[in-house]
């Protein structure tokens, strides 16, 4: 009997109740820590199921778990039957039995599922070693005399005052508490600690917003600035005439990348004072401009010929008549 075995914790029982570890008084039960079967004693009249079959040892609480040695009497014949069964592992779960001091049915106290209050104090009278346990941290209890209560009744449970049913609504409070972004199992504690960092988020609502404005004001700002410098160098390059300005101030508050990629996709116009003056090149009589002749400039850049046309016709004749021998005609 070697094996340590979980005889309870605070989680939720099937009868819709907790019991609280560290309100569990064990000071009378460590001078006599008796082990039952299935919580039976000699008021069921059968008489192998009469004496205890053994006793606990080293009862530890951690936390909220308390667990102990069994030691079964393997000189009592049930017993001994009862020791094999565990020590093969076809007997695996324990039970305390307690009488209850002190409960509670705060909200905080209660948690998903939970239709009773919480026992918040008690006294440990005995440990059993069970066969089917009502669930992980299976519990009876004693009445003031001593008596064990069906818990399976409900009519006897509403005899003890402290086991009434409580008003607790709990599949709201898990829908609450999904909402909320928290596991339906978050207990009330945990969703008004919840709720409270929401409402301290929601009180700098204002502030944020404030701020927000500011900077998609100065952002505006910015992207007008940014819109008019744009538009400004386009002007100037002839990109843009001026009259059109207008429509591209339109086309970036509709759209200001692809306005942009408009924009940018304008050719610049040549000017005249982006190229060298004309001038004589190493060879006799040979008129060019930046380095080329009339020819080659009609071949390589027929833009800088209608500029020179346009803007400089005397440098445009120059460089006619050298290619040719003859004087330009304007038609």
């Amino acid at each position: 009997m070697s094996k340590r075995i979980r005889v309870s914790d605070q989680s939720l029982n099937v009868y819709g109740f907790r019991v609280i570890t560290s309100g569990i008084d064990t000071t009378d039960f460590l001078k006599n820590p008796i082990m039952l079967w299935n919580h039976n004693r000699g008021w069921r009249g059968v008489e192998d199921e009469v004496l205890p079959i053994g006793v606990w040892k080293d009862l530890k609480i951690e936390g909220e778990e308390i667990t102990a040695m069994p030691e079964i009497d393997t000189d009592d014949d049930f017993a001994a039957r009862i020791a094999k069964k565990f020590d093969k592992g076809h007997l695996r779960a324990a039970s305390i039995g307690i009488q209850i001091l002190e409960w509670s049915d705060e909200p905080t106290m209660l948690v998903p599922g939970q239709t009773r209050p919480t026992v918040t104090k008690s006294k440990l009278r005995e440990i059993s070693i069970v066969d089917i346990p009502a669930n992980k941290n299976a519990v009876v209890l004693y009445d003031v005399d001593g008596v064990l209560v069906d818990l399976s009744d409900d009519i006897a449970l509403q005899q003890l005052p402290l086991l009434k049913l409580v008003q607790n609504d709990m599949k709201e409070l898990e829908l609450l508490a999904v909402s909320l972004g928290l596991p339906n199992t978050a207990t009330l504690a945990e969703i008004q600690t919840k709720i409270g960092s929401l409402q301290l988020l929601a009180a700098q609502i204002p502030t944020l917003q404030a701020s927000l404005k500011e900077f998609k004001d100065a952002q505006a700002e910015s992207r007008k600035l940014e819109i008019k410098s744009l538009l400004d160098k386009a002007v100037e390059e002839n990109r843009v005439p001026q009259g059109q300005r207008g429509t591209y101030e339109k086309l970036f508050d509709a759209d200001y990348d692809s306005a942009k990629s408009v924009l940018d996709s304008l050719p610049k116009a040549i000017k005249l004072s982006d190229f060298p003056a004309g001038g004589k090149s190493g060879e006799a009589g040979k008129f060019t401009y930046d380095g080329k002749s009339f020819s080659q400039l009609s071949k390589e850049n027929p833009a800088v010929l209608a500029s020179l046309k346009e803007n400089d016709l005397e440098i445009f004749k120059q460089l006619y008549k050298a290619e040719y021998g003859k004087d330009y005609k304007v038609s």
